[in-house]
C-alpha cells in the first residue's frame, strides 16, 4: 500500500490503530490525498491541458518524491512536461523547468542515458532565453555537469532522488 492508502484506507484514519504512523506521515499522506483531489477537480474544471493542471501534477510529483516514491512521480512529471510543451513550445523557460525536473529525477534514479538529453535541452533553452549568467542557467549547466560526472563514475548516480527546487 502507498502511504496515502495507509492513513486513509476505507476513509478511516488508521493512525489510532497504528501508533507508529507519525503525525508527519499523516500530514504527508493528507497532502498527497489533497493533491490528488485537486488534480481531479482541475481535470473537470480547467481541463487536462491547462497550466493549472500541469502545475498540480508537478506538485503531486514533488510530494511523492519527498515521500520516497519517485516511480509514482515520474509519469506525473512526464505529463506535466507534455502539457507545457503543447502550451508554451519547446523554447520557453518554463518548459525548461519541467525538462530539468524530469531529467533530475531520472538522473538520480540512475537512468543517465535518458536524463542527459533532457538536462542538455533545459540548459540550452535557459542559456538562449535567460542568458548564460542567469541563476537558472547556471543551475542547469551544473546539473548537466553533475550528470556527465556520474556517467564517467556510475557510483555517483546512486543517490537519493532529488529535484532542484530552483531548477
Amino acid at each position: 500500500l502507498g502511504s496515502s492508502q495507509v492513513a486513509t484506507k476505507g476513509g478511516a484514519d488508521l493512525s489510532t490503530h497504528h501508533p507508529n504512523l507519525s503525525a508527519s506521515t499523516r500530514r504527508e499522506s493528507d497532502a498527497v490525498t489533497n493533491a490528488r483531489r485537486r488534480i481531479a477537480l482541475l481535470a473537470q474544471t480547467a481541463g487536462k491541458s491547462s497550466a493549472d493542471y500541469a502545475t498540480a501534477l508537478n506538485q503531486l510529483a514533488l510530494l511523492l518524491i519527498m515521500q520516497g516514491e519517485p516511480e509514482a512521480a515520474e509519469p506525473l512529471l512526464r505529463d506535466a512536461l507534455s502539457i507545457r510543451r503543447q502550451a508554451l513550445g519547446e523554447s520557453h523557460p518554463e518548459y525548461a523547468t519541467k525538462l530539468s525536473r524530469l531529467g533530475g529525477l531520472l538522473g538520480a534514479r540512475g537512468s543517465l542515458d535518458e536524463a542527459e538529453p533532457l538536462l542538455r535541452q533545459a540548459a540550452e533553452i535557459r542559456r538562449a532565453t535567460l542568458g548564460a549568467s542567469h541563476p537558472k542557467s547556471v543551475v542547469s549547466a551544473n546539473s548537466l555537469d553533475q550528470l556527465m560526472k556520474a556517467r564517467r563514475d556510475p557510483s555517483q548516480s546512486q543517490r537519493e532522488p532529488t529535484v532542484p527546487r530552483h531548477a
